[in-house]
């Protein structure tokens, strides 16, 4: 743990700098007394301030000392000034033609120094970097390898596409059998840097390059590994440069090679300098690994995987995860040998079926070490992310291998999975397990998991699961445009709580993006599994009732989607018959009414608002198929031995107008619209044609205006439409009973009320019971047209108000017929 005690951190860098006045003032012979007292006064500067004084003044100094022709003797000691000027953040341009002119010294250390400086004060554009091309072509010559190695070391910052014609020719030399290791390590990687700048530079000089691969020395060939990875990375160079490289390398030979030097490297061939906690050289195992899977991931290379088996398979036993000594180099070595096996399969573009006996061999050793990832009890969520992403390609060839891990790949779900419950660590051991607990990046890999094994038969287990990972994100808020204003106004005091906040998965930004992926998730897997229409019926109104609170108009993902797809399935039906519809429509009109009328009946405590999204599917849903679904005796029939008994519910007319009513759903409601593909026609009167932007236009001379226009009040429209919808079809169902008890009519006539046509087809009778209903019938038709002039005007609480005088004219006419 870092040690944040200023005090303490003083006093360290007093012995510091203690330590290192000391061993300058030991070699005061090379050194001046003004060099000795800039480290000192350096080392016990008190404030940022101080130090950039004490720096400006050696600058400034250093400006008029450099360039004296008196001074040329202590050059080397002014250009190491400068440099320590230029590392503490004050630029001295002015010496950079010094540190140029040193790197053609004839002395051996003043020649470093100036490829030392001039490698830290220039860039590869900069204009001196032209006048250390003589430099370099000389001293790539030299018998002295130390100023080889300078000028490649150099080289390698500094050199631009143009420059590198004239050096390649001298640096590519330097890779033949009798150089010093430490020369070719240092020209394989300016040979790299020359390729990054410019790929085909590097065509004349491969089969230099074949022989760095097999040198003896191992850093030699680690070297040339990195620019192997290179070459067999596709997205570095182009297409055509990339088949020209792997034809002339014979990418079989090469494979060869790399699994020849893999296999002598897990078999401690090399000095054990290399070998790491038990593991043989682990960072050569992971590029030998990495470069294999690259070289056969490519279609027209992936026949050579085969010969890559074996060898992985040893991998796997040498880092054997099973071990109770695991340790996590060796994890990660397995890790990146399963994730090149998978790939290997999955390149050969086979079904699993015609997998060799081999294949599946390796598969199912690769899915044992798999669980021991996930299934590893460690503070650290790392381990699980690397098995969830293992899983993730794993199920790509085979889903059934993932499904015995279902149980595990849920509880990475979980906020506190593994928290350390032991009582002798301090509380901020404590606070940094719940940081890494609180992950959200092993959520979503793990979300993205589950979306792809999921299947008909675990369709419920994964959805109920989600649903409570989308109670527990409603649960923290998640609202991120709140959140965000929330924190332009403390910006000053909260900047490193909002980084850290990136990390939390209990943030409200992390939240939100979290609600949104879960709810997209949810409804994909709930469209496509759903066991019956009932479970889906529910399970998108638990969605919507989780998902979407008071304050999801300011959430881009508003809904109205999937609920324009559900209001088209209870419109045009499941294609599975006329009961089947039925009965769909029955269950989704039952349960809309029941959620409502708990909420409005006053039996139980509102706890909060319910989504404006469901509130208007619900009154949709019972405007539309209520009347339809309702029998005589006044119950809604859900199946053919079942009845809800809906008689102590509030009557879904007076629902509705308590909606209307209440103050929750006010003038500033503003956040629904319907989607731009939403076709299905709403039958208020014929809701039919659609605007530029996607909405029904009511075609009634009454009623002829865009819903958008109203959006204002669009809770109080949709429950008016509803209710017009419901008294049009009390009317025309009193007046067809009416019409049939009374006289004879054409079987072939069209009966009814046509309401936003104002066409009476009902044929006339003679008597005055028919004369009463006539009357009766113009009055709750003018009722109706009223409702509409009042919706126009805008005056909600009058509509409520004819609302109730409608209802009470329907049940006169009622009795008066009966």
């Amino acid at each position: 743990m870092a040690n944040n005690n200023p005090a303490k951190q003083k006093s360290k860098l007093g012995r510091l700098t203690e330590q290192i006045t000391s061993r300058v003032t030991s070699n005061q012979n090379n050194l001046s007394a003004e060099f000795i007292e800039l480290i000192k006064t350096i080392g016990e500067a008190k404030s940022k301030q101080e130090e950039d004084r004490i720096i400006r003044n050696e600058a400034e100094k250093l400006e008029e000392l450099i360039h004296k022709p008196d001074n040329i003797k202590k050059g080397r000691e002014y250009v190491i000034r400068l440099i320590y000027c230029e590392m503490l953040g004050y630029n001295v341009p002015f010496g950079y033609i010094k540190a140029v002119n040193m790197t053609q010294d004839v002395k051996l250390l003043d020649k470093k120094i100036g490829y030392l400086a001039s490698s830290l004060f220039l860039h590869d554009n900069h204009q001196y970097v032209l006048l250390l091309l003589n430099s370099y072509q000389k001293d790539l010559k030299s018998t002295n390898p130390l100023l080889v190695c300078s000028a490649l070391t150099t080289i390698t910052k500094l050199i631009n596409a143009e420059s590198i014609p004239p050096i390649i020719q001298l640096v590519a030399p330097l890779l033949k059998p009798d150089q010093l290791p430490a020369i070719k390590k240092k020209a394989v990687m300016a040979l790299h840097r020359f390729m990054v700048l410019d790929p085909p530079c590097i065509l004349p000089y491969l089969d230099l390059l074949k022989h760095a691969l097999c040198d003896r020395d191992p850093s030699v060939m680690t070297s040339s590994l990195t620019l192997f990875r290179f070459i067999f990375s596709p997205k570095n160079l182009t297409p055509q440069l990339y088949n020209q490289l792997t034809a002339t390398l014979s990418v079989k030979n090469l494979l060869s090679t790399f699994i020849g030097i893999l296999n002598q490297v897990i078999n401690f061939r090399l000095a054990k300098d290399y070998n790491y906690k038990g593991s043989p050289a682990p960072w050569l195992q992971l590029k030998l690994i990495k470069l294999i899977n690259l070289m056969v991931k490519t279609p027209s290379n992936s026949g050579l995987g085969v010969n890559s088996y074996e060898i992985l398979e040893q991998v796997l036993k040498v880092n054997d995860v099973l071990s109770v000594n695991a340790t996590t180099i060796q994890f990660c070595i397995s890790y990146e040998a399963i994730l090149a096996i998978v790939s290997i399969i999955e390149c050969k573009g086979v079904a699993f079926n015609q997998f060799s006996g081999k294949e599946v061999a390796l598969l199912d050793r690769c899915v044992e070490l798999v669980g021991k990832f996930v299934n590893k009890s460690d503070s650290s969520n790392n381990f699980k992310y690397l098995g969830i992403d293992l899983l993730s390609k794993i199920i790509t060839l085979n889903p059934a291998y993932v499904i015995p891990f279902q149980s595990l790949v849920l509880n990475c779900l979980n906020d506190n999975n593994n928290i350390n419950n032991n009582n002798n660590n301090n509380n901020t051991d404590n606070n940094n397990n719940n940081k890494n607990l609180n992950d959200v990046t092993l959520k979503r890999k793990t979300l993205s998991l589950l979306y792809s094994m999921t299947n008909a038969k675990n369709v419920t287990a994964i959805i109920n699961r989600l649903l409570s990972e989308l109670r527990k994100a409603s649960a923290r808020g998640g609202n991120y445009y709140n959140n965000k204003q929330g924190q332009n106004n403390n910006n000053n005091n909260n900047n490193n709580n909002n980084k850290q906040n990136l990390l939390d998965s209990n943030s409200n930004e992390n939240q939100y993006y979290w609600k949104n992926e879960l709810i997209e998730k949810i409804l994909a897997l709930s469209e496509k599994y759903a066991p019956h229409i009932s479970w889906y019926i529910d399970t998108i109104i638990e969605v919507i009732l989780i998902g979407f609170t008071s304050e999801s108009k300011n959430n881009s993902n508003n809904g109205t989607g999937f609920v324009s797809n559900l209001m088209l399935l209870f419109a045009e039906g499941l294609g599975k018959g006329l009961e089947a519809d039925k009965e769909m429509r029955r269950y989704a009109v039952s349960k809309f009414k029941l959620i409502l009328s708990r909420h409005y009946n006053g039996e139980g405590i509102k706890k909060e608002k319910l989504p404006d999204i469901f509130v208007q599917l619900a009154v949709w849903t019972l405007g539309e198929f209520y009347f339809m679904v309702v029998n005589e005796s006044g119950t809604i029939k859900l199946n053919n031995n079942k009845e809800q008994e809906e008689g102590e519910e509030i009557e879904v007319e007076r629902l509705l107008i308590r909606i209307m009513e209440d103050g929750e759903y006010n003038v500033n409601n503003k956040n629904f619209r319907l989607n731009q593909n939403f076709n299905v026609e709403l039958h208020y009167g014929g809701l039919s044609d659609q605007d530029e932007s996607g909405m029904g236009v009511v075609e009634d001379e009454y009623s002829s205006r865009n819903i958008r226009d109203k959006s204002n009040e669009c809770v109080a429209v949709w429950v008016l439409f509803a209710l017009i919808k419901i008294y049009s079809q009390k009317l025309n169902h009193l007046k067809n009973n009416n019409s049939n008890s009374n006289s004879n009519t054409n079987s072939n006539s069209k009966k009814g009320f046509d309401f936003f046509n104002g066409n009476n087809n009902s044929n006339g009778n003679n008597g005055n019971n028919n004369n009463n209903g006539n009357e009766m019938n113009e009055m709750i038709e003018e009722e109706i047209k009223e409702l509409i002039f009042k919706w126009k005007k805008s005056k909600v609480v009058e509509i409520s108000q004819r609302c109730y005088e409608l209802e009470k004219l329907i049940n006169s006419y009622s009795s008066s017929s009966s």
